[in-house]
């Protein structure tokens, strides 16, 4: 089976601003006095992570590190391709947040594989980024049928039943980058959009916990009683911190993939 590789994208350093005053004028509206460097993945856990804004093209939240308390305001592409991410800085003195850089990221796509590239307004640094999703192994499994819904009779198994076609055991490593670009990797695993609520709050809670590495289990069925030529698909996807898989990030998230009439 094909590799998956994740992509680790979109959008745009939220641990990852590391400021050195030079005492130079600003620049394209950003703080006077902040023209620093960028720091790309930091490994420096975050805290108290609020959403203010979040939908399908914009999430705009608050985080805590070390030197202060930040904001991220992301506006993300119809087809997330591309997304623009504006960081601030709280000023300890007045309370107002002052932007201290702004990222452009593009996704692009080589075959199966996703290369991201994220640009630094404020600096020029551009870092270019593949990421990939490391499968420990599979197992595929025939004649293990399930119902769809509680109580489905044997007669109705035909049309609601599910197949178990495999499952399949791996692991991502995770960059310090935004909310946003940790969705991107959670969503190649999970098969579920970037911007979806569950998967936004998944990549929040691992950035939040510095996690350095995710586990995962996805298990694949086929509903049962269709065409050859229009199959439907669903996929069971756990995360979890840890190699032996007991502590669980998020466990039983479910999704469909199919031509047409797929749950």
């Amino acid at each position: 089976m094909k590799k998956l590789i994740a992509c680790l994208t979109s959008f745009a350093l939220l641990t990852a601003v590391v400021l050195s005053p030079t005492g130079a004028s600003a620049q394209n509206g950003l703080e006077e006095g902040h023209q620093g460097s960028l720091q790309i993945n930091v490994n420096e856990g975050l805290s108290d992570i609020n959403f203010i804004t979040q939908s399908e093209s914009k999430l705009e939240y608050t985080y805590k590190k070390s030197d202060g308390k930040y904001k991220n305001v992301e506006y993300i592409s119809e087809d997330q391709t591309r997304a623009t991410s504006h960081i601030f800085k709280k000023d300890a003195n007045t309370g107002e947040f002052n932007q201290v850089d702004s990222l452009t990221i593009n996704v692009n796509y080589e075959g199966e594989t996703k290369v991201i590239t994220i640009t630094s307004e404020q600096t020029g640094q551009v870092d270019t980024l593949t990421i990939d999703v490391d499968y420990d192994g599979e197992t595929t499994i025939t004649g293990e049928e399930e119902a769809l819904e509680v109580g489905t009779s044997i007669g109705t198994l035909a049309k609601k039943g599910w197949k178990h076609r495999g499952t399949r055991h791996g692991s991502t490593k995770i960059h310090k980058y935004t909310v946003y670009a940790i969705a991107v990797i959670v969503s190649s695993i999970t098969k579920i959009p970037a911007s979806a609520k569950i998967v936004v709050g998944i990549a929040s809670a691992i950035l939040a916990d510095n996690l350095s590495r995710i586990y995962f289990t996805i298990k694949t069925y086929e509903q049962t009683g269709r065409s050859k030529l229009n199959p439907c698909f669903k996929y069971v996807s756990s995360l979890y911190k840890d190699s032996k898989r007991q502590k669980a990030i998020r466990k039983n998230i479910v999704s469909y993939s199919g031509r047409s009439q797929c749950p």
